[in-house]
Formats: C-alpha cells, structure tokens, sequence
C-alpha cells in the first residue's frame, strides 16, 4: 500500500492559529489576518470569453455588440 505524505501540504488556517495564539502569549499585538480576493463577476467573465473565442474563429463573421451599433 502507498502512504500519502502530507509533509508537504500544510493547513494556512492552523499555522495562523498558531501565530495568533502565539503572539497572545507573548503579549504582542497580533498580525493582520489577510484580506480576501475580491469576488469575480462569473457571468461577465463568461459573456467575454465567449465573444473573445467568436472573434478568434470568425474575424469577421461576428462583429462585437459595440461593432453593430457603431455602423
């Protein structure tokens, strides 16, 4: 049987536990926690992938929606 080595991975919510608890104890002002990433508009990104794979197959079969407008 193969064993998984889990050395390698590490779990970021426990060792900023353990930073946490850590500067408690020593009575330091803990560290910031990181700010999250903000969310991606997965319908906007979609719609621009789709035009963008249009344009790439048919140059001029598929005008942009601006392309219709303007002429």
């Amino acid at each position: 049987m193969i064993g998984v080595d889990d050395s390698v991975d590490h779990d970021r919510y426990a060792h900023a536990l353990e930073q946490l608890v850590d500067a408690v104890v020593a009575g330091d002002k803990p560290a910031e926690p990181p700010q999250p990433e903000p969310a991606v508009d997965l319908m906007t990104a979609l719609e621009q992938s789709v035009e963008e794979a249009r344009a790439a197959r048919h140059p001029t079969k598929h005008p942009s929606k601006a392309d219709r407008k303007g002429t």
